[in-house]
């Protein structure tokens, strides 16, 4: 019986650039979570982070399920799905933040307005960016594993699946502050129950775009 060459354990190990970009990832969702148990009441975040976990596995059971035909590297969609969770959702907060009080201060508009001006023109433009980024870094560093728009789809919606899951989080804690168990109620019937694919769709436009672009070359990509 021939034996098995022992190298193939060192084909299946994560790579340390994976690693590197988990502990980031990570680190970043941390410091996100932190700023939702600072601003609340603890019970509150637990309660918020057990409800924005909960479907979790479901999305994302139904959004492998496109990908059945030809699976990803695991290794890849696990750090789009990281990215969303971590690093986008805490930029994008961030930078969030920074503009409302910006727009606040200087336009000299009341909170409410100012907010809904910064919801409306500059979290979009923001939160797509920062998740995009790690659909432009598969066309740089992974361009062989985009063969088709389905994979655009598929790594688009991990990472707007984790960026999601995060931003529920705040999401639910606020509502719990402000409004009581039934405002927590309304919203995650609204964000987790009639619209959990919203992130997931919104970036895939960008997904498809990055797919199109690795199948081609010239001005067109």
């Amino acid at each position: 019986m021939a034996s098995r060459d022992p190298r193939w354990v060192l084909r299946d190990r994560p790579s340390v650039a994976l690693i590197a970009g988990l502990v980031v990832a990570g680190l970043c969702a941390l410091a996100s979570f932190s700023f939702d148990l600072i601003n609340g009441d603890p019970v509150y975040f637990f309660i918020a982070l057990a409800l924005a976990l909960a479907p979790v596995p479901v999305l994302l059971a139904a959004v492998l399920a496109l990908d059945r035909m030809e699976p990803e590297p695991r290794s890849n969609l696990i750090f789009a799905f990281a990215w969303g969770a971590g690093v986008a959702v805490l930029v994008a907060g961030v930078v969030n933040s920074l503009g409302l009080i910006y727009i606040e201060s200087t336009v000299q508009l009341g909170y409410d307005s100012a907010r809904n001006i910064a919801a409306t023109f500059g979290a979009p433009v923001v939160e797509e960016t920062m998740k995009g980024l790690v659909l432009l870094g598969l066309l740089r560093f992974r361009r062989a594993e985009l063969d088709g728009p389905t994979d655009g789809v598929i790594y688009a919606s991990m990472v707007g699946l984790g960026f999601a899951m995060s931003e529920n989080v705040s999401y639910y804690v606020a509502a719990l502050h402000e409004m009581g168990a039934r405002g927590l109620a309304v919203t995650v019937v609204l964000r987790g129950i009639l619209s959990p694919f919203a992130h997931p769709l919104f970036t895939s436009m960008i997904g498809v775009a990055v797919a199109y672009a690795a199948q081609r070359r010239g001005p067109g990509r």
